[in-house]
């Protein structure tokens, strides 16, 4: 009679489950680019109009502009992140909207503030959306369901960043709260991406 070795015994693997931790860097990712980008850019419409003497209307345009692109980078998002693998493409999106940013702070002109804020929302269609869905999808057969409603609820959170970004804009101007966002977004960001893995 053949006796079980203790190598036949099966083992339980007490690691915590790696998707888990990116699910974490999705919301994450999520709940920033979506505050900044989404809710809380709405924060610096007035005192860019007031600094140009732009109308509110011609300022909020980037607010449609937003939904234009984030709309059309969706769709594509999902298949780019399955060729391209999704942390190249998420890290690609985070710089995209740091420097979509950083030239907003830059800007002199009102094409020139639509480009940057463009580029800006370009990059969010690419680190948000349905590239951090797909890449949590791919992690899950149980569970899949909570892990994508997790790591969406970033894009419902992402207003508590509001009265942070208040706060940077009355104490600091808004062109210097951009550039402090935009330095926040590669210290906190890029890392939160690096964890993610096919």
């Amino acid at each position: 009679m053949k006796t079980k070795s203790k190598s036949d015994k099966p083992l339980k693997s007490s690691k915590f489950f790696y998707g888990w931790w990116v699910v974490t860097a999705c919301f994450i990712i999520s709940l920033f680019t979506a505050g900044v980008i989404l809710m809380g850019f709405t924060v610096f419409f007035e005192p860019i109009a007031h600094t140009f003497n732009w109308s509110y209307a011609q300022v909020s345009l980037a607010a449609t502009i937003q939904v234009i692109l984030f709309a059309a980078m969706s769709p594509l998002a999902g298949s780019i992140a399955d060729k391209w693998g999704a942390r190249k493409l998420i890290i690609t999106g985070i710089i995209l909207v740091c420097a979509g940013l950083f030239l907003v702070s830059r800007s002199t002109s009102l094409w020139m503030f639509y480009l940057s804020f463009a580029m800006a929302s370009i990059g969010f269609g690419a680190c948000g959306g349905m590239a951090l869905t797909t890449t949590v999808v791919h992690w899950f057969k149980r569970r899949v369901s909570l892990a994508i409603g997790i790591s969406s609820s970033g894009l419902l959170t992402g207003g508590v960043l509001i009265p942070l970004i208040t706060y940077l804009v009355d104490s600091y101007g808004w062109q210097n709260a951009l550039v402090f966002i935009c330095v926040a977004f590669l210290v906190i960001l890029i890392p939160m991406a690096l964890l993610i893995r096919n």
